[in-house]
């Protein structure tokens, strides 16, 4: 027998918890950064902000995904522990008649 406990309830927390930063993340935009090269004042910086922008917003989905694969595989290891012990619960109530 195994020493391991799970609670079914942090489970599908911690799969809410990403799916709320998800959620911010996709709110937050950093798209435009460099676009208007005269709100920079000077062409060179305005490129260097616009490679910032689109380097984090690249380092923004690469997060996003492995959140999101994160969120997924918590709430699939809840629905999975849930099934295993609605079977268990039959099995048992189906030897005691």
């Amino acid at each position: 027998m195994s020493d391991v406990r799970v609670t079914m309830r942090a489970l599908l927390d911690a799969s809410g918890g990403v799916d709320a930063a998800i959620e911010q993340a996709n709110e937050a935009n950093v798209g435009g950064l460099g676009e208007e090269s005269s709100i920079y004042g000077h062409e060179r910086l305005a490129r260097s902000v616009a490679g910032f922008g689109d380097a984090w917003k690249y380092g923004v989905s690469v997060l996003l995904r492995d959140a999101t694969g994160l969120r997924d595989a918590l709430s699939d290891s809840a629905k999975t522990y849930a099934e295993t012990e609605n079977v268990n619960v039959d099995r048992l109530m189906s030897s005691g008649e």
